[in-house]
């Protein structure tokens, strides 16, 4: 199962048997994006939902310029 590494840190401290092994290369990676349109009435709610999700990502989550 190919489980991505947000997920693998939430599991690890539920006690079961799982063994975690990376995906070995240097090119590999997962974009993830908040995509709304430009005249959206919430823009502003938006903005903040975006700045929320980065600010609570873990460490080993980087942000992509």
């Amino acid at each position: 199962m190919l489980v991505p590494q947000l997920a693998v840190e939430a599991w690890r401290d539920r006690k079961n048997r799982m063994t975690v092994l990376p995906i070995k290369g240097t090119n590999v990676s997962r974009r993830v994006r908040l995509v709304f349109r430009r005249g959206e009435p919430r823009h502003k709610a938006m903005n903040v939902l975006a700045q929320t999700l980065r600010a609570s990502l873990p460490a080993c989550v980087t942000v992509a310029p």
